[in-house]
């Protein structure tokens, strides 16, 4: 009888921690739900510029360095005296830190780039479509100019590779980037709002670690080299750069990522285990 009776508390015993463990998986199931529902929005974090610049390709700007300026340029224009013109266009340069980014490329679902358009003080560029590409080579954000990416007082320069590969009487410069482009969004007829660019691919790429991050540059699509007829004509931009005394008109990168499988898990069996011994 004390057997049996030992036998049949042992049931009891054995069938309420089976009832314990599908407690437990039950509430182990919800919460991978609830947390699976809450990553397809993922999360979203706003990293600002780490480095800014903006670079002229003139004779009298080509070695003058722009990074502590409160803004960014973009201008694509044939400039100067008569008999005396030249090509006068403006690149912006930026870099962002992405240290706190999951390292899976995967989990990156999307990454914007915002530029808060302030200005058009010469011609006005509404239409003109404005291009991200990846810089190639670093570049220092208070030394670097269009014919240098450091050392701007050229005692001991640093030159881009694409200036050392021109040639005279006009040498190329303007940074070291990829020709392909990344982004690119057409400037809007008003100023004083946004201009955002699609980058999701290229932080991808810098996040897998399949090319080095240097940064991006922005451009004109149609910049002018040469002599268009009919004297001056300047196509202009100008954007807030992150010197500017209200961060709220700051460049940015919005990016949006799920967070890392690993840390999903752990989140998920601390509160099965949680929940089952409490």
């Amino acid at each position: 009888m004390r057997e049996a009776s030992r036998e049949k508390r042992g049931f009891r015993g054995g069938t309420a921690v089976s009832r314990s463990l599908a407690r437990s998986c039950v509430v182990f199931g919800v919460m991978l739900l609830l947390v699976s529902a809450s990553t397809v929005q993922g999360e979203t974090v706003n990293l600002g510029a780490l480095a800014d610049n903006w670079i002229s390709s003139c004779s009298s700007g080509s070695l003058v360095n722009n990074g502590g300026q409160d803004e960014l340029r973009v201008r694509s224009s044939w400039w100067g005296s008569a008999g005396d013109r030249e090509p006068k266009n403006f690149r912006s340069l930026l870099s962002f830190d992405l240290a706190d980014l999951p390292e899976d490329e995967d989990l990156i679902t999307q990454a914007n780039l915002g530029l808060y358009y302030f200005d058009k003080p010469d011609y006005d560029p509404v239409g003109h479509t404005y291009e991200v590409h990846r810089i190639v080579n670093e570049w220092d954000e208070m030394n670097s100019t269009w014919l240098a990416r450091d050392d701007y007082s050229l005692e001991n320069p640093v030159y881009w590779d694409s200036y050392d590969a021109g040639q005279p009487p006009y040498q190329p410069g303007g940074g070291d980037f990829a020709t392909e482009v990344y982004a690119s969004a057409v400037t809007p007829a008003d100023v004083g709002q946004w201009m955002t660019w699609d980058v999701t691919e290229l932080v991808k790429e810098w996040v897998g670690e399949t090319h080095d991050d240097f940064g991006l540059l922005i451009r004109d699509s149609v910049e002018i080299e040469s002599d268009p007829g009919g004297g001056t004509i300047s196509y202009h931009a100008r954007f807030r750069s992150s010197e500017f005394s209200e961060s709220e008109f700051h460049p940015f990168l919005e990016v949006t990522y799920v967070p890392e499988p690993a840390s999903l898990v752990l989140m998920v069996l601390g509160a099965a285990m949680l929940r089952r011994f409490s």
